[in-house]
Order: structure tokens, then sequence, then C-alpha cells
């Protein structure tokens, strides 16, 4: 089983055949947490972390093995419910380590976006929700 609860999570499937869940939300909040599930021993462990709190990210594997890990919404607690924020920032995870770091920020702040490997290794990121649910015609290449 997960080690904790999460929705709205995402998940990527590493060349090794693991299977990395990354961020989502318990309960009403955003989580960091990377957890990697292991088919052939049917076991969760532990994977390290993001550098933000995020769900309703994208996450891509990209050709040199890292997962870049793109926008989403951070939920926290504020002073009298829950907050959230549409994220501009950007991580590269590398499973080899089990450590992320940020790499550039994205043009626009995004959610309820796409992100496609195209076959050069850059990633087409398609879309665009603002922190007052507007959807944008919006794009950008991360390279």
């Amino acid at each position: 089983m997960p080690r904790i609860p999460r929705n709205r999570h995402r998940s990527a499937l590493l060349p090794d055949g693991r299977v990395l869940i990354l961020g989502g939300s318990e309960h009403q909040f955003s989580v960091s947490s990377i957890e990697a599930f292991d088919p052939v021993s049917n076991t969760f462990v532990g994977a390290g972390g993001l550098r933000t709190t995020r769900t309703s990210h994208t996450v891509t594997l990209l050709l040199n093995g890292t997962v870049l890990i793109a926008g989403g919404v951070d939920i926290f607690s504020g002073p009298d419910a829950p907050e959230s924020t549409v994220l501009a920032s950007s991580e590269l995870y590398i499973p080899a380590s089990q450590s992320s770091l940020f790499t550039g920020p994205l043009q626009n702040s995004r959610t309820g976006h796409t992100a496609t490997l195209l076959k050069n290794g850059a990633v087409l990121v398609v879309g665009r929700v603002d922190n007052t649910d507007n959807v944008l015609a919006s794009a950008e290449l991360y390279q």
C-alpha cells in the first residue's frame, strides 16, 4: 500500500520498471513527498521529496532519465481556511539520487495544463488556468 493517502498526484514510469508517485494532496493540503512502487517486490518506498508542495501538476520523463515536474497548485493553510496558489515553478527529479532541484521557472503560472515530450527532448507545455480560474490560451517549450 502507498505510504500516505493522496489524490491529484502524478506518476511516471521509470526505465527500470519502478513507478514514481509525486506530490498530490492529502486531505485539504498539497504534499511534497515522492514514493516509488517496485512491481517486482510489490512494495512502496519513500523516494525523496519535491522542493515545493504541489498538486494537479504535470510529470514528464525526459530522455536523460530525469523527471520534469511543472506547475500545479500549492494548497496551504490560510488564516481561516485553506488557500491556494497556481505555481509557475518547475523542478527536475533525479531518480538515481532521489533528489530534486529547481529548474527555470515557467513563463506563466499553470494548472490544468499538459506537458508532452517531443522527439528532440523538449517538452511542450500547453494550457493554463490562473489563480482566478480563467482559462487562457498559452504554450511554451521547456528545453
